[in-house]
């Protein structure tokens, strides 16, 4: 007799596929990890009658040499500059933020904490 089994499809565009990995990302853990700033990229998106819009990005590069890409908004992007060494904060695929010079061990973060109530 086998197990149950559980079949996910996914069926559409680029888009869907986007919806998809950003839900994920929301499930992942959070994580916080040395790391140094390598490159900043900007991209604009828009054409014809449509506005433009402004993609930033930044790499990082971790203590193994392995290297990630994340997308960043605008003042998170202008507060990093090549070569930064800091704790890396993301959740899954997700920037949670950059703090220099304070590098850390590998580690799991905690998630975003409540506001107090009053």
């Amino acid at each position: 007799m086998s197990a149950p089994g559980f079949v996910f499809a996914v069926c559409g565009g680029a888009e869907h596929l986007d919806r998809l990995d950003r839900a994920l990302a929301f499930l992942a853990a959070f994580s916080r990890r040395p790391a140094t700033v390598v490159t900043k990229r900007m991209g604009l998106t828009g054409s014809g009658n449509s506005a433009a819009t402004s993609n930033y990005y930044a790499t990082f590069e971790f203590p193994d040499r392995s290297r990630e890409e994340f997308t960043l908004r605008g003042p998170d992007y202008g507060l990093l500059a090549e070569g930064d060494e800091g704790t890396l904060t993301t959740q899954g695929t997700r920037f949670h933020g950059f703090q220099r010079g304070a590098v850390i061990q590998d580690s799991a973060a905690p998630g975003p904490q409540p506001f107090p109530r009053a």
